[in-house]
C-alpha cells in the first residue's frame, strides 16, 4: 500500500501536538517527525 507522505505528515503533526501539551515540545516532535519518514519509507 502507498499512502501519501502528507499523509504520515499530518498525523505525526497531530500526535506531536497531542505530545507538546502533556510533555517537553522540542524532544518529541523531531523524533515524531523523523518517525513519520521512517515509517513512509517502511511502508
Amino acid at each position: 500500500m502507498n499512502t501519501p507522505l502528507f499523509l504520515w505528515v499530518g498525523i505525526e503533526i497531530a500526535i506531536s501536538f497531542r505530545y507538546n501539551a502533556t510533555r517537553r515540545s522540542r524532544q518529541v516532535t523531531l523524533p515524531a517527525l523523523t518517525a513519520g519518514i521512517n515509517i513512509d519509507e517502511w511502508i
